[in-house]
């Protein structure tokens, strides 16, 4: 449903320590085409996390497909927050260290996975792959139409020959990552209990279809899906320009 931004006011407002979790591309900045693009946090996004992360009731998280050192850097600065990578496998900060075993297992047919496709796209223009440490993806966004078909002729034949190897395919990326149940949700919820903040007090905002397991597995706390597509969040704004208001409601009503 749409965000009635009484009901968040209301949330924020509650008893008890908040966790703040927020996807990346897409929810705190905007979108980009292609993973080499240096777009980072707006800066009144910015300067509204550094604020909500000096608050003492307050632990923010960024929980993202990015890899590490990007994600870092993409944010700019560390104090205070609790990154978690690779689609919340990776998760550091505040004295906080985890990497889930199933893909630290699987990394090396990941890797095998990633040359093969970086070979086989080679010839493909205006294409990307990221190769993260514990995921990748396949950018396409900027692409020709017309080489599209074969993009998806080479890949799907290729990511199916790796059975350890999960896919995710959203309008111009194939994400690929290692076959683990584990997903943002988890990582949240692995944040909430490293911090001693109870489910009900849990924050999460995504844009993409990968950020849907995390609304159905959060369904204690406050989900928020950015975007106006279809989803399982409880809640939804239009675009990802009112994520600042979001955020302004965090600092005016969550007592520090």
């Amino acid at each position: 449903m749409i965000l009635q931004w009484p009901a968040l006011e209301m949330w924020a407002s509650r008893p008890g320590r908040k966790l703040l979790s927020f996807d990346f591309d897409g929810t705190l900045a905007p979108n980009v085409t292609s993973p080499n693009d240096p777009t980072g946090l707006p800066p009144p996004i910015a300067e509204s996390l550094r604020t909500l992360a000096r608050n003492p009731n307050v632990q923010v998280a960024v929980i993202s497909g990015r890899g590490f050192p990007t994600l870092f850097e993409l944010v700019g600065f560390r104090d205070n927050i609790i990154f978690a990578g690779n689609h919340g496998v990776e998760i550091y900060g505040e004295n906080l260290q985890f990497i889930e075993p199933t893909v630290a297992r699987i990394k090396p047919e990941l890797d095998h996975c990633l040359a093969v496709l970086k070979k086989e796209l080679k010839h493909i223009p205006k294409l990307d792959i990221e190769e993260k440490t514990y995921s990748g993806a396949v950018f396409y966004k900027n692409t020709p139409l017309e080489y599209h078909e074969e993009i998806q002729r080479i890949t799907e034949p290729i990511l199916e020959q790796f059975k350890e190897i999960h896919s995710l395919k959203t309008y111009g990326v194939y994400e690929v990552c290692g076959a683990t149940p584990w997903h943002k949700g988890y990582a949240a919820q692995w944040i909430a209990e490293q911090c001693k903040i109870t489910p009900e007090n849990i924050f999460f905002a995504g844009d993409e279809v990968n950020d849907e397991p995390a609304f159905a597995q959060l369904t204690e706390g406050f989900t928020l899906k950015v975007g106006p597509q279809l989803t399982k969040a409880k809640h939804a704004i239009p675009e990802q320009a009112l994520m600042q208001r979001v955020l302004k409601t965090f600092i005016e009503k969550i007592s520090g």
